[in-house]
């Protein structure tokens, strides 16, 4: 433009786009020929043209003519993809996963790709931190990749990402696809000590059940026996950050092997694995046997026996031998033999004089296998009188 007569003349340009005007309006002053720059950026968020419309003030301005509105088709931005690589796919809870972020385009300005972590599952199955991450790329930062560690907790599911481009380049960017991080818990068993392996029919036996690890909220199992064996108590709870023992007492099956069975529930169920079940063995009842006993014998003579076990007890069992003459017990005739191992043990009974009538014997078992032993049936004695 050819210089100003007097003072000055200014150029002022206000663009607009879609109607709306922007907040890049500019005034150019000239009072010389020299020429002026102005420049625009089109935002990231434009999805239509840009207008620019002049105006013309100032001393001088009788003197130009304003021009016509220049007017810019949107024809759109060509978008840089995100890549973002995690160094996994399945991931074990309580782990670590690195994501990576990179692009091939250095941004003018700056952009940002936000990436918020999220369950896919229940939050008590994966309780997963929204905490974002926030990758920011400059002109300064370049195109070189930018990584973060991701702390994955302990729970089964997936893991979803969810991104946002942000920024003044953010409309020469699109957003990454990122397939879901695949969880896979981490599981501790619950121990159970004290199961024996092998038992006699109809035994009661106690044994402990104990986490390793507490659970977030609860732990349920359920416990049953097969072959009619029972279980007190049948269900057991754990609550967060509980591992106290628990006892459990069982009564064997009355014949044959059983085994105990488990089931897992509760909100943690997938955290834990249930102890094992082995199979354990049912032994028979002992049978106690009198044997040698007369057919009868005189009233104040002495009756001589012998009492046996069909195997050895594993810890010291006392046979107590009441005599019972015509259905009423003696005690003072009372006796009895300690068995500490399956060799047959010799009795004597006196009946005294003036009985006459059938005997019979009471036995008695006491010791810590006394439950584990029956008594195998047994004649009656016919008591004489003495002979004159």
């Amino acid at each position: 433009m050819t210089p100003p007569d007097a003072g000055s003349v200014k150029f002022s340009i206000l663009p607009t786009i879609g109607g709306v005007a922007t907040r890049q309006a500019y005034t150019l002053t000239f009072t010389t020929v020299t020429p002026q720059t102005y420049t625009f950026t089109m935002p990231g968020d434009a999805t239509s043209g840009v207008t620019f419309t002049y105006y013309i003030s100032g001393d001088d301005e009788r003197f130009y003519a304003t021009p016509a509105p220049s007017i810019y088709t949107f024809i759109g931005a060509t978008q840089t993809p995100f890549t973002v690589r995690l160094s996994s796919a399945n991931v074990t809870g309580d782990s670590n996963v690195q994501l990576t972020v990179s692009t091939t385009r250095v941004p003018t300005r700056s952009v940002t790709l936000t990436i918020t972590p999220a369950s896919s599952t229940s939050n008590d199955a994966l309780p997963v931190s929204t905490q974002p991450f926030v990758f920011t790329f400059t002109p300064s930062t370049g195109i070189v990749p930018q990584m973060v560690s991701y702390a994955i907790p302990n729970g089964i599911g997936e893991i979803s990402f969810t991104t946002r481009v942000s920024g003044d380049d953010a409309a020469y960017y699109s957003l990454p696809t990122i397939s879901p991080l695949k969880v896979i818990p981490q599981t501790t068993r619950i121990m159970a000590s004290g199961v024996p392996p092998t038992v006699y029919v109809n035994q009661t036996f106690a044994y402990t059940l104990q986490l390793v690890s507490p659970p977030r909220k609860n732990v349920v199992l359920t416990i049953s026996g097969s072959n009619l064996a029972t279980v007190t108590p049948n269900v057991i709870q754990w609550n967060a950050g509980d591992v106290s023992a628990r006892t459990v007492i069982v009564r064997a099956a009355p014949g044959g092997s059983f085994a105990l069975f488990y089931t897992l529930g509760g909100a943690d169920a997938a955290l834990y694995l249930p102890p094992t079940s082995p199979a354990i063995t049912t032994t028979p009842l002992g049978v106690v046997s009198v044997n040698n006993l007369p057919s009868f014998i005189s009233a104040g003579a002495t009756m001589s026996f012998t009492i046996g076990l069909s195997r050895a007890p594993s810890s010291p069992l006392s046979v107590g031998v009441t005599p019972v003459i015509n259905g009423v017990s003696v005690a003072s005739l009372r006796s009895s033999v300690l068995f500490t191992s399956d060799a047959p043990q010799f009795v004597s009974v006196f009946i005294p004089t003036g009985y006459v009538g059938t005997l019979s014997l009471f036995i008695q078992l006491q010791g810590t296998d006394a439950s584990f032993y029956v008594i195998s049936p047994f004649s009656q004695v016919a008591i004489r009188a003495t002979s004159s």
